[in-house]
């Protein structure tokens, strides 16, 4: 249990309270002036200790940035691309503003006057809710600590994002597409038939191609971040097989058909890895232009290949595994209102079924 002690100094009379930590450290903590005020102080730490939310006084001078440089080590499972996203944002919206504070001198209040004053630079509602993100993962991150007690940027309002539909071609608009993409003829109809992202058809290898099945394999990604190509495991390491349509199929077979199993399925025009921005420029916004389909960018063709997945009728899981999503939940939040789109057919064909096996053309629909 705490004590109160009572000690003089040259401004009169002031109390310490001694007591221990959840470690079994002792340590006091100075300077009350009442010894009331010694005495609830020390009843409260006590409470704290039972609650499991005990922090020490010091522990709150921790920074900002302190809690920034213990976070990003963490965090292994992150694609590089992810985390270059995060220290873009810790550059650009949150080091400016909260830098050398010190973690227990934020407060919702504070938080949310910075993120009022992001929305009108202005920043774009993504860019503040993932300013937000990380600030709130960097707090709670000092709350697991002990470093504060509670997170000050929980439950905050932020900026609404709008969600833009995505632009979906149709199968004949894919394939029109890619009569006029020249080099990247296949690359559309690998994204747009298979739903891969661009960095899943960018690492692509001809070893990870199964002629007879029809399948490809999807291990790795590639990306670019400022400038340099790196290299890993495909997002939330969910490696997968894709099945691939023949007439695809067909044209990846005649694309590889003197090439290494280790070269690239979709190499660019002049070797190497085929990049999105230069694709973009040499090719496809050009080919967009000239088959006359809606403007897209290339990740529309993602969205496409779902929407064209699920007019063929495939089913949610395998929708789910065709994109190399994490849960059939995400598949839905995406695309669920396209299934919706089938309902009425797939009513149809139950009622079809149903009377053809009553062996009349209308069910008697009174009662006994």
């Amino acid at each position: 249990m705490a004590t109160v002690k009572a000690y003089d100094t040259a401004a009169g009379r002031r109390y310490r309270v001694r007591y221990r930590t959840p470690q079994g450290k002792q340590t006091d903590k100075r300077g009350f002036t009442t010894k009331k005020a010694a005495e609830a102080w020390a009843n409260n730490v006590e409470v704290d200790k039972l609650k499991g939310i005990y922090v020490s006084p010091s522990a709150g001078k921790t920074t900002v940035v302190e809690m920034y440089e213990q976070w990003k080590p963490t965090k292994l499972n992150l694609a590089p691309s992810s985390l270059r996203r995060y220290e873009l944002t810790w550059e650009g919206q949150i080091a400016p503003e909260w830098r050398d504070v010190k973690v227990a001198d934020l407060t919702a209040t504070s938080i949310e006057v910075w993120l009022a004053k992001l929305v009108a630079q202005p920043l774009s509602p993504t860019t503040v809710k993932k300013a937000h993100q990380l600030l709130s993962m960097l707090l709670d991150l000092a709350v697991r600590d002990y470093r504060i007690q509670s997170n000050p940027a929980k439950g905050l309002t932020l900026p609404r994002i709008e969600e833009s539909e995505p632009t979906f071609l149709t199968s004949q608009q894919v394939i029109a597409l890619s009569t006029y993409a020249k080099h990247g003829k296949l690359t559309v109809l690998i994204l747009g038939f298979c739903g891969l992202r661009w960095g899943e058809m960018a690492a692509l290898k001809v070893h990870r191609w199964d002629e007879k099945r029809r399948r490809l394999r999807i291990v790795e990604q590639v990306t670019e971040i400022d400038g340099k190509l790196t290299w890993g495991p495909v997002k939330n390491h969910q490696a997968r097989s894709v099945s691939v349509p023949r007439f695809v199929a067909d044209e990846i077979n005649l694309a590889i058909a003197t090439k290494d199993p280790v070269d690239l399925v979709c190499p660019a025009a002049g070797g190497g890895v085929m990049r999105n921005k230069n694709a973009r420029r040499d090719w496809f916004d050009d080919a967009v232009t000239e088959s006359n389909v809606p403007k897209i960018t290339p990740h529309d063709l993602r969205h496409s290949a779902a929407s064209i997945g699920i007019a063929a009728g495939a089913n949610l899981k395998g929708i789910q595994t065709m994109l190399g999503h994490k849960t059939a939940t995400m598949t839905l939040d995406l695309y669920g209102h396209l299934f919706d789109d089938h309902l009425d057919d797939v009513a149809d064909k139950i009622d079809a079924a149903v009377l053809a096996t009553s062996g009349v053309t209308r069910l008697d629909s009174k009662r006994a």
